[in-house]
């Protein structure tokens, strides 16, 4: 599986935040219970995968710093 560079997990994780903002504003705007669900079920994925996402960089930043 061929890996991302940190440049592009950069800008997925930007994109990520923005998408993880947009999903707060619906569920803050909108009183329908649909659109709830489907907002926190969105949000609650998407920290998950800024987490995993911030978890590799920190990884690989680490790991060129021990293996120069």
């Amino acid at each position: 599986m061929p890996t991302l560079s940190t440049n592009q997990k950069i800008i997925l994780s930007i994109g990520m935040l923005i998408s993880l903002l947009c999903s707060f504003a619906v569920t803050i705007a909108f009183q329908n219970d649909i659109s709830d669900g489907i907002s926190m079920t969105l949000s609650s994925l998407l920290v998950v995968a800024i987490i995993a996402i911030f978890a590799t960089i920190v990884l690989e930043v680490l790991e060129s710093i021990c293996n120069p």
